[in-house]
């Protein structure tokens, strides 16, 4: 054996053993992972399936489920407002056996028959929307609706911008939530001395529809300066311009895309409602924390309403549509309803 060859045998040998470890660590057998991660199904059940606010709200718990990587959300929402149809709903929730339910409560009073159901479920449940008192709930996203109520009462002097009279058209009895937007709408305007109420009509002691109510009102008024509702029902129903007079605007809640048009135009002069998007974002996050950490971590979470008008519409959709995990203008054409002939 020459000189050479014995010299560079022990390269060989420590080339070769680099291979053969580098092969090693290379096979699947020998890696070490640890198990996968749990994956928590979480039920949102919205306030209806038509709702204009429920769109974005089941959009955020989605976004939000994507973001944990190991949430899996099942939105479904009851067909109306109904104590009946809400029992159905949370029940086909429930039957598919989730780890987590999240609930908008629309009308408190109408939920109190799922609690039980809800409670001997054993899932862990977060609410949103109006409050449930409710000890065995972990948590709560309180969309601040009675909130925004005040916040129409407190700015209307401004949002009338110059007008000096409207009309009112309320649910005050219907349920408590209705009732405390009513009262929190009288608390926010009683200083504004200046705008006059010319008339009122309560929609709950009404066989007639809140479309058909305010038309009634404006034709006793047809120069009233404003026409204030606290949902958008009369607005959705039929087209403002058809409804309303040449003078007369009108301010509503929610701030959802199907009325950002009318903001545009001035018809609407002011819309008052919360990011709807991050009211599911927030519960859904609740829910998680719930899940993986021993159930700690629960209380209040509060999404405030927030006053939309023409000056800044464009910043709140903006806001408004990157918690849905959308754009601005998908979710205008979602809103579009090519049968009514739209907004300008």
């Amino acid at each position: 054996m020459s000189y050479q060859t014995w010299r560079r045998r022990p390269l060989l040998f420590l080339v070769t053993a680099l291979v053969l470890s580098t092969a090693a660590c290379d096979r699947p057998a020998d890696r070490t992972t640890g198990p996968p991660p749990r994956v928590y199904s979480i039920a949102v059940v919205g306030p209806t399936a038509t709702h204009p606010q429920w769109p974005a709200i089941s959009r955020g718990a989605l976004k939000a489920a994507e973001r944990y990587g190991n949430a899996r959300v099942l939105t479904s929402a009851p067909l109306t407002a109904s104590a009946e149809a809400l029992d159905v709903a949370v029940r086909e929730a429930l039957a598919a056996k989730p780890d987590a339910v999240c609930l908008y409560v629309l009308n408190p009073e109408a939920v109190e028959a799922a609690i039980p159901l809800l409670v001997e479920s054993g899932a862990l449940v977060v609410t949103m929307g109006a409050g449930i008192a409710n000890s065995s709930f972990f948590g709560h996203v309180d969309s601040n609706i009675p909130g925004g109520a005040e916040l129409l009462g407190e700015r209307l002097d401004v949002i009338a911008d110059g007008g000096r009279s409207y009309v009112l058209v309320h649910e005050s009895g219907a349920n408590t939530l209705a009732t405390q937007c009513a009262d929190r709408f009288n608390l926010g305007i009683r200083e504004h001395y200046g705008l006059q109420r010319l008339d009122e009509r309560n929609a709950s002691q009404s066989t007639r529809a809140a479309h058909e109510l305010i038309r009634e009102m404006l034709d006793q008024f047809p120069n009233v300066a404003m026409v204030v509702t606290f949902n958008a029902d009369a607005w959705l129903a039929v087209q403002p311009d058809v409804l309303l007079g040449p003078r007369t605007r009108f301010a509503t809640m929610p701030a959802t895309p199907e009325l950002w048009p009318w903001v545009r135009s001035g018809r609407a002069a002011a819309l008052v409602g919360p990011v709807d998007g991050e009211i599911g974002d927030l519960a859904v996050e609740l829910a998680m924390n719930g899940l993986t950490s021993e159930r700690g971590g629960g209380g209040v979470r509060v999404v405030r309403s927030e006053l939309v008008n023409a000056r800044n519409l464009d910043d709140f959709a903006r806001r408004y549509a990157e918690a849905a995990g959308t754009t601005v203008a998908e979710l205008l054409r979602a809103a579009a309803k090519p049968e009514s002939g739209g907004p300008p």
